[in-house]
C-alpha cells in the first residue's frame, strides 16, 4: 500500500470531521513522498550513499570489543555491566549494533524513555515483543528486570543473532530470551493470542505504521505500546498512529501519548489501567482529560513537527 494509500484510509476511518482535517498535512506529504519514490530518486539517492560511504558497514566484533574494553579501562570499570538506568546490573557484551556502546554501559542510552521503561517494568508483563531488537539491549533488558517474561526479539540483521544469543548467554536467560528474524502480522497474531499482558516495544525505521495494523493484528487493541517513530522515513506516520490508537477510546482503554526527541519523533503509546491516570505528554500539543471516561485527547500543535534527531 502506498503512503498516500494509508493516510486516506485512516482519514476514512476518523470518526469526526475534526479528526479528518488532521490528515490534511500527512496528505500533502505522502503525496510527494510517493511522487518521490516512484520516481526512482529514492533508490538513486540510497545508491549514491553507499557508493560515497556514507553508511559504511558496523566495525567488526572483535574490533568494537578491543575499542569498548579500552574506553571502559579508561574510565576504571574493569567489567562490561550497566552501572545505571532501568537495566542496572545487566551483564553486556562489548559491542553494539546501529548505537553508541558507552551510553547503554552508563545507563543513559535514551533517557527521555527511563520513565516509561521503569514503569514497564513495575507493571510486569508475561510476554515482551521487541520488534527491530539491534544486539538486544531493551530485549535482554527486559528479560533481566521482567524474571517472569518471555521475550522475543527481532531484528533482520543475521549479525544480531549472534549479539543478541550472546548477551542472553551472559545472563542466564537463554530460557526467555528467543531471537527471530522478520515480524509481520502472522508473527505478531501468534504471539499476542495467549493469556499474558504483552509488552511491544518497536524502533523499524519507518515500518511501524505496516506494522501496527488493527484491521490485520486486532491483539493490538489489548497490548501495550512503545514506538518509536520515523517520519523522515515514512512522513506522516506519527500522526497516523496518533489518530489509529486513539480509536481505542471506544474501548475505554487509557492511551498515554508523549513526543520526544529520538530521531524523527518519538510516540509512546501506553495503555494504563482504569483509576492508574496517564502520563505526560512531551514536545508539541497537550493532552487533556475527557471528563467522564478519563480518556486523554491529544491536542496537536497547528504544524506538528517533531524535534531533529540525533
Amino acid at each position: 500500500m502506498s503512503e498516500i494509500a494509508k493516510v486516506l484510509e485512516d482519514m476514512r476511518m476518523a470518526d469526526s470531521l475534526r479528526k479528518k482535517l488532521h490528515f490534511l498535512s500527512p496528505v500533502l506529504v505522502a503525496a510527494a513522498f510517493d511522487a518521490y519514490d516512484r520516481s526512482g530518486l529514492r533508490g538513486l539517492r540510497a545508491r549514491a550513499q553507499k557508493a560515497l560511504g556514507r553508511h559504511p558497514a558496523p566495525a567488526p566484533l572483535e574490533e568494537q570489543e578491543r575499542y569498548n574494553r579500552s574506553q571502559l579501562e579508561r574510565l576504571g570499570l574493569t567489567e562490561s555491566r550497566i552501572v545505571d538506568g532501568p537495566f542496572k546490573g545487566m551483564a553486556y557484551a562489548y559491542y553494539a549494533h546501529g548505537s553508541p556502546f558507552m551510553p547503554k554501559i552508563l545507563g543513559i542510552y535514551e533517557p527521555e524513555l527511563h520513565p516509561w521503561v521503569r514503569e514497564a517494568i513495575a507493571t510486569g508483563y508475561g510476554t515482551v515483543i521487541n520488534v527491530g531488537s539491534a544486539e538486544g539491549y531493551y530485549a535482554a533488558g527486559f528479560a533481566f528486570a521482567l524474571p517472569e517474561a518471555q521475550v522475543h526479539a527481532f531484528d533482520t540483521e543475521p549479525t544480531t543473532d549472534i549479539m543478541v544469543k550472546r548477551l542472553a548467554e551472559l545472563n542466564g536467560l537463554q530460557a526467555r530470551l528467543h531471537k527471530h528474524g522478520r515480524c509481520g502480522a502472522a508473527e505478531l497474531r501468534d504471539l499476542l493470542a495467549g493469556p499474558a499482558r504483552s509488552l511491544m516495544f518497536i524502533d523499524i525505521e519507518g515500518h511501524e505504521d505496516a506494522l501496527l495494523d488493527l484491521r490485520r493484528v486486532p491483539a493490538l487493541a489489548e497490548a501495550d505500546l512503545i514506538v518509536e517513530t520515523h517520519d523522515r522515513f515514512n512522513p506522516g506516520v506519527t500522526r497516523r498512529l496518533i489518530e489509529r490508537f486513539r480509536r481505542l477510546d471506544a474501548c475505554a482503554h487509557l492511551v498515554a501519548l508523549r513526543l520526544g526527541a529520538v530521531d524523527g519523533g518519538l510516540a509512546v503509546l501506553a495503555h494504563h489501567d482504569e483509576g492508574r491516570g496517564v502520563g505526560g505528554l512531551e514536545g508539541e500539543g497537550k493532552v487533556e482529560q475527557d471528563e467522564g471516561v478519563g480518556v486523554p485527547r491529544f491536542h496537536p500543535a497547528d504544524d506538528v513537527q517533531h524535534h531533529p534527531g540525533h
